[in-house]
């Protein structure tokens, strides 16, 4: 979900609704990630700042049959960095 609101109080679109729902297949994709042997979990919010603000202008200006959200991808921590490295050498 995006809520139509900065991270100063004030709307990111003046006729915008309150919030959008993402329109791709969530629970699908979750799947797909964690049959692939990567943990993963949904979030039902793109955050407080930037994410939120991207999603919501991005769901502003699609149709609705326009397949759309946000996905997080944390950074990896640096024993997760190394091990990538010593696996690629």
């Amino acid at each position: 979900m995006a809520i139509n609101l900065r991270h100063d109080g004030t709307p990111i679109q003046a006729d915008g609704p309150d919030a959008y729902f993402a329109t791709y297949p969530t629970a699908a994709i979750q799947r797909a990630i964690e049959a692939g042997g990567i943990p993963s979990r949904v979030s039902y919010h793109a955050g407080r700042f930037l994410c939120n603000h991207v999603m919501h202008q991005v769901l502003h200006r699609t149709s609705w049959e326009t397949p759309s959200g946000f996905i997080h991808l944390p950074q990896r921590r640096r024993s997760q960095r190394l091990r990538v490295r010593v696996a690629t050498a």
